[in-house]
């Protein structure tokens, strides 16, 4: 009987002991955050900004100080680049915007956009040959 407790114990500490590791390495990895304006950044409501940020996933985060005073919280993750504008006097967001990185389901990451095509109803006419004026 004492050696099944035996047994049953180590089992069990083995199998939680696994679980801890799985739990561990489940774990999302840490964001890093870039600091372009030290100031904005230790407001309370970025710093609020960027731990939620951290937990939705977002593992790049750029704060800098636009030119009109506000904040500009840049994250990159798996929803696309969200970019957060918000006043630093009242606290309100001015803005939350995300791009997409993806194109029907994969990955493209931040490219910069192609140029518009030709349209195929405009062909491209030459520019004719100069033509010399007689002189009077």
């Amino acid at each position: 009987m004492k050696l099944k407790q035996i047994i049953s114990a180590g089992l069990t500490a083995t199998i939680l002991s696994t679980g801890a590791v799985y739990a561990q390495t489940a774990a999302p990895a840490s964001a890093q955050v870039v600091v372009i304006n030290t100031a904005i950044a230790q407001l309370p409501k970025v710093i609020a900004m960027v731990e939620s940020l951290k937990a939705e996933g977002y593992t790049y985060i750029e704060i800098r100080r636009t030119f009109l005073g506000r904040a500009k919280i840049v994250a990159t993750g798996p929803m696309g680049v969200r970019e957060i504008v918000m006043s630093t006097a009242t606290n309100e967001i001015m803005r939350d915007s995300v791009r997409s990185t993806t194109v029907n389901g994969v990955q493209t990451g931040m490219q910069p956009p192609t140029p518009p095509a030709t349209h195929p109803a405009t062909p491209h006419v030459p520019t004719p040959p100069a033509v010399p004026m007689p002189h009077s």
